[in-house]
């Protein structure tokens, strides 16, 4: 079978799905069907497009309890190439609670420009005690530090997890 008679077979699969192109327009309770055939006269072809809606329902549980707003605070002091920063983080909301936050700290390196460098950290605790923490954060060798701040800090009350390897606070 010649290359030519393949392609006519190939298109002539596709008509049936022109001429439903160019009948009466579905009815308004099955509009979330679409089928769609563009005809270019001059190079003859023939593009035929169809779409579908598909509903898709998403179930979002939120627990319930008290909200978490926790308090941070911080002093910082520069070693050399590190940041030494500690502080305190408060929750009245509830006791038992763990969290995340981020050390943002601000620098000038040698050549005058500014950098940011972040540092995630987490926090947990089982009462209603402060959470005190210590880190060093490298900044690098022959730059000024500008600013330390906190940033994304998010707690959730109720029970805690089991802490992992990498956490870097100092419960007390």
């Amino acid at each position: 079978m010649c290359r030519f008679s393949r392609l006519a077979l190939i298109l002539a699969m596709f008509v049936p799905l022109a001429a439903l192109a160019d009948g009466p327009a579905a009815s308004p309770a099955d509009q979330s069907s679409k089928l769609t055939v563009g005809k270019d006269r001059h190079s003859h072809i023939t593009t035929i497009s169809a779409a579908k809606d598909v509903p898709i329902e998403i179930q979002a549980t939120v627990k319930g309890g008290p909200s978490c707003e926790p308090a941070m605070a911080i002093e910082y002091e520069q070693r050399n190439t590190v940041e030494r920063v500690e502080g305190t983080i408060e929750n009245p909301s509830c006791a038992a609670c763990t969290g995340e936050y981020t050390i943002a700290v601000r620098i000038r390196d040698e050549s005058g420009e500014f950098k940011m460098l972040e540092f995630p950290g987490k926090w947990q605790r089982a009462d209603n005690k402060p959470v005190k923490f210590a880190a060093d954060y490298p900044v690098g060798a022959n730059v000024d530090v500008v600013s330390v701040r906190t940033k994304g800090v998010h707690c959730v009350c109720g029970p805690l997890e089991q802490p992992s390897s990498t956490d870097t606070t100092t419960k007390q």
